[in-house]
């Protein structure tokens, strides 16, 4: 593995860990929509790590929306 593959690996899990911490500090009867988002490369080397995580992310936020999950 590349240096810069153990980076954009590293910096994955972070945000992941990051947005599993903020939405288990979201209080059940909080009003409002809950806010996504995804900081990603989308150019250069590293858009093959980038463009995944958006389409999941956009899929995720795609299919709660459709369910009403409030």
């Amino acid at each position: 593995m590349s240096m810069k593959n153990i980076i954009v690996g590293i910096i994955i899990i972070v945000a992941i860990v990051l947005i599993g911490y903020q939405v288990s500090n979201q209080s059940a009867s909080e009003d409002g929509p809950i806010k996504i988002g995804y900081i990603g490369p989308f150019t250069g080397d590293a858009v093959v790590y980038g463009e995944p995580m958006r389409n999941v992310t956009e899929l995720a936020v795609t299919e709660i929306n459709a369910a009403g999950v409030q």
